[in-house]
């Protein structure tokens, strides 16, 4: 149990969307103690199709919709059926937070618009998530929103095709915006005794993540380009040295008093004196040749070498380690669930990184 999950012990909540967003923000009210019920379309939630090529097709599920869900209590509804509405109608007379992705124009169709919802229950939670807004219909998947928000223009290599995040990042970053509002709502509720309207767009989502690059625009009227895993301010940060036994090393070097310990690291103090590389905004504008100097020296030993000496002077850089390698990693495990269905276990990774 988690050292919060006592205050939500007693909290219900019904999760009526479905995909990622609205799910795995369900399944962290989970992990935190409140009792989440799924309610799926007849169909059931589309995730459950979104299966990879190594999976078996007679599943009922696949690992997308496992990873997403976990062991919700779940059960199927058709909305548009009035028997089926009315069931959850009652049961939405006893819970605190209902979780949908629907437009406005869906939403009142199906009675879930946020002014129905409080005649049921007049201090319920609405957490609604959409790609463009309530008012729009457009349709919208992670995909869309990488390639619609800019992210996608900044992504790959100058001079090469964009590069898709290949994790859902617009609706993890979405979800991270549901759970803000709905702790704030449940904060307001304690206050107040009134229930929230809460709105997430992926988009606005989306673009609130540029933070820095978004700056670089509105301040200084650049629009930033693929770098790959550089830094347009930064270096050498995010650059990348292939050590003498082919492994690869990345630096994040994120001060001029950092750069002075890689220089005493790699014994090359001299550095410190050079008017291209001692300080950061330099190091920028000549990080080509410095690359080139670096790269020579990484070369001549192991990527051990290099990570014992850069640790022994405090030196920010890592191996670039597939998944495999970090999942099977000891420090790592604390992150993992098993959580026991009746004909298998759902492996995840869990929805909370504090402690």
């Amino acid at each position: 149990m988690h050292q919060f999950s006592f205050l939500f012990t007693d909290l219900k909540v019904v999760e009526l969307a479905t995909a990622l967003a609205g799910p795995i923000t369900g399944t962290f009210l989970k992990e935190l103690g409140a009792d989440v019920i799924k309610i799926e379309p007849p169909h059931g939630d589309v995730s459950r199709l979104w299966k990879n090529s190594f999976e078996a097709p007679e599943n009922q599920s696949s690992i997308y919709y496992d990873a997403t869900n976990g062991n919700k209590g779940q059960f199927n509804l058709d909305l548009k059926d009035d028997s089926d509405r009315h069931t959850l109608n009652h049961l939405l007379k006893s819970i605190d937070i209902v979780i949908t992705n629907l437009s406005d124009r869906k939403a009142r169709q199906l009675g879930l618009h946020y002014e129905q919802l409080r005649q049921i229950k007049s201090n319920l939670i609405l957490a609604n998530i959409t790609g463009y807004g309530p008012f729009s219909d457009k349709p919208a998947f992670d995909m869309m929103i990488q390639a619609d928000s800019g992210l996608l223009s900044m992504t790959g290599h100058r001079g090469g095709l964009p590069a898709k995040v290949p994790i859902p990042i617009a609706d993890i970053l979405a979800s991270h915006q549901l759970r803000e509002g709905i702790l704030c709502a449940l904060l307001k509720r304690l206050k107040t005794g009134e229930g929230s309207e809460i709105q997430v767009a992926l988009i606005d989502s989306m673009v609130s993540a540029m933070v820095n690059q978004a700056g670089n625009y509105l301040m200084g009227q650049h629009t930033p380009g693929p770098m790959g895993t550089l830094h347009p301010g930064i270096a050498p940060y995010g650059d990348m040295f292939q050590a003498a036994d082919r492994v690869w090393l990345l630096l994040a070097i994120g001060s001029d008093k950092q750069f002075a310990s890689f220089c005493t690291a790699l014994n090359c103090n001299h550095w410190q004196e050079d008017i291209r590389y001692r300080e950061n905004k330099n190091r920028v504008k000549h990080r080509e040749a410095l690359n080139k100097d670096i790269r020579e020296l990484i070369s001549k030993h192991s990527a051990s070498f290099w990570l014992d000496r850069f640790y022994k002077y405090e030196v920010p850089a890592v191996l670039i380690r597939n998944l495999q390698e970090v999942l099977e990693d000891p420090s790592i495990q604390h992150m993992i669930v098993e959580e026991k269905q009746p004909d298998y276990t759902v492996r995840r990774v869990k929805t909370i990184a504090f402690k």
